[in-house]
């Protein structure tokens, strides 16, 4: 709520430098729209910067798939309700390529180029391991 973005913006203040607008829009958990996330965002941006106009607001955050949530989240204009982009890169297909990371240009493009773009979550399915950390064979 905005209530509790403004509480905690207000009880952290000068001791956390950035607030997430919800982890993971674009995952099917999340059943509003690119138009209900930026709603919400601006409201979340209103209240923390009330309590804290120092603080980042971070948003986007969209899993796999976030280029295009963020050209869906531009077009509504969500672009002036956040100081950072954020996505989480995942790349199941092999570490490596997380050194690539050729879609995070595209996300900056599409919200316009102007915000910095972090990548605040990422990761690699490790295979499964028994209780002493030992890799199991997989089926």
């Amino acid at each position: 709520t905005r209530a509790g973005a403004r509480s905690r913006a207000r009880g952290y203040r000068g001791r956390i430098a950035a607030y997430e607008c919800l982890n993971e829009p674009n995952a099917p958990e999340f059943s509003g729209t690119a138009a209900d996330y930026q709603a919400m965002l601006a409201a979340f941006e209103r209240a923390v910067r009330a309590a804290d106009p120092a603080a980042l607001v971070v948003g986007g955050v969209g899993c796999p798939g976030y280029v295009d949530w963020t050209r869906r989240i531009a077009a509504e204009g969500a672009a002036t309700s956040m100081q950072v982009l954020s996505v989480h890169d995942y790349h199941y297909d092999s570490p490596l390529r997380w050194a690539e990371a050729r879609r995070i240009p595209a996300a900056a493009a599409a919200i316009g180029g102007a915000l910095p773009v972090w990548d605040s979550e990422s990761g690699y399915p490790m295979p499964p391991r028994d209780a002493q950390g030992r890799r199991r064979p997989t089926p």
